[in-house]
């Protein structure tokens, strides 16, 4: 319906104005009675379009009506402000602030389009491309859990192993705000009861059995230590080969035939975690590839009604 609407009203505004046009001696300009009008509208739509963000800040108030419904009509809207803006102006530039009102305009349309264009194709993508998609917020807690597996997983063979510390490790600090909030409950007796206790908090792969003992340069340690800390941490995941999946399979490989067979278990446990931090890493970059048009798109939005501002009291002032 919306777009029936906005088609009809569009061609409608068109031929009056081609009529006008054709029956007039001079070129219309803006303040031209029916172009003042087209322009009139074409601010109040405007308005109303950066009413959004307040709708969506007050999503539970229902009486201002469902924000889908706000959405199509801010598509729809913002597509028929085009020709009333464009005829507003007697399809002509002007001077220097009613040109870079009109590029700004159209740049806010453009970055609008592209990031409905955006929205239509990037979510199914994330479903085809990402099938362990977790919540945009929670991808770095998510990665220390991984973190924390891989280690679990190679402390069962070496119970020395463990990563370099990481800057950042989420899962970290809620075991020391854990520990300090414990502490300040305990009595000394309690204390002394439960200081050798571990924390109810605790790794996913906490290791409780030692299947064997494999030494500190043992290939898989060699391998974890040399591949694994830097691309299951936070902030050196860039820095890692193993970004590549080729690359990354090329190396669990070699690492595979130097193994014994009863430790290919582990290693391919650690493919699986390897495979699922890339897919993070990948949601993580449609998700900005999904949302980075709003960096444009709000700026300008704002650019654009200061103009209009300047516009509108110095046409009012001159005309």
């Amino acid at each position: 319906m919306w777009a029936l609407v906005t088609l009809l009203v569009g061609l409608i505004s068109i031929v009056i104005f081609a009529l006008r046009v054709s029956g007039s001696d001079s070129w219309p300009t803006g303040s031209d009675p029916y172009c003042f009008l087209l322009g009139v509208g074409a601010f109040l739509i405007i308005v109303f379009e950066s009413l959004l963000w307040l709708r969506k800040k007050l999503r539970l108030v229902r009486i201002l009506g469902k924000p889908t419904t706000w959405m199509k009509a801010h598509i729809w809207l913002g597509l028929l402000c085009v020709p009333f803006a464009v005829m507003h102006s007697g399809l002509r530039f002007g001077g220097p602030l009613t040109t870079s009102l009109m590029v700004i305009f159209g740049l806010v349309i453009l970055s609008g389009v592209s990031g409905l264009i955006l929205q239509q194709f990037v979510p199914a993508m994330l479903y085809r491309m990402i099938p362990h998609e977790t919540i945009h917020s929670q991808i770095p807690r998510v990665v220390c859990h991984l973190r924390n597996d891989a280690e679990g997983l190679i402390r069962q063979l070496n119970r020395d192993f463990e990563f370099e510390k990481m800057q950042g490790d989420l899962l970290h600090l809620e075991r020391l705000e854990y520990e300090e909030l414990r502490s300040q409950f305990l009595i000394e007796g309690d204390d002394k009861r439960n200081r050798a206790g571990a924390s109810n908090i605790k790794s996913i792969s906490a290791p409780t059995i030692f299947r064997q003992t494999i030494p500190k340069d043992h290939p898989l340690v060699k391998f974890a230590k040399d591949y694994l800390d830097d691309f299951l941490s936070l902030k050196k995941y860039g820095l890692s080969p193993l970004r590549d999946p080729v690359r990354m399979q090329r190396e669990f490989r070699r690492v595979r035939s130097e193994l014994e067979e009863t430790q290919t278990a582990t290693l391919d446990q650690l493919e699986k975690i390897c495979s699922e931090r890339n897919e993070l890493h990948h949601q993580h970059r449609l998700h900005l590839l999904l949302h980075f048009w709003l960096y444009v798109h709000y700026p300008l939005t704002v650019l654009l009604l200061g103009l209009l501002g300047v516009h509108i009291y110095f046409g009012l002032y001159y005309w």
